[in-house]
């Protein structure tokens, strides 16, 4: 049985991005900056990609994953919901910690 599959660059894309986004959320907890953001942040990109994956295994024969997904979405399942939700919130994650990490640097360049 062969299931159509995203392109091996998109694939790698979306693991990047959760193995960044669980990297900047560890950094962030030892610098002890936004704990509870970055604790949030660390859980969600380990049980995102881990959801996505497991739900996925069972798709139809003629949809790639991001088929799936949506026409999950569209469906109303608990699961495809709870991933596009912990995915907008990872995606928030990034201005929230760029905008935290940024006067930390001025602050070191100016003692």
């Amino acid at each position: 049985m062969m299931y159509e599959t995203l392109p091996a660059w998109v694939s790698m894309m979306f693991w990047l991005f959760f193995l960044l986004t669980l990297a900047s959320g560890i950094l962030s907890v030892i610098r002890r900056k936004l704990v509870i953001l970055s604790l949030l942040t660390i859980g969600l990109s380990l049980i995102v990609p881990l959801t996505l994956f497991i739900n996925s295994v069972g798709r139809n024969d003629g949809m790639n994953e991001w088929e799936f997904l949506i026409a999950q979405v569209s469906q109303g399942s608990t699961w495809a919901v709870f991933v596009v939700g912990g995915t907008i919130l990872l995606l928030i994650w990034w201005p929230v910690f760029i905008l935290r990490i940024k006067p930390i640097r001025q602050n070191n360049i100016d003692q």
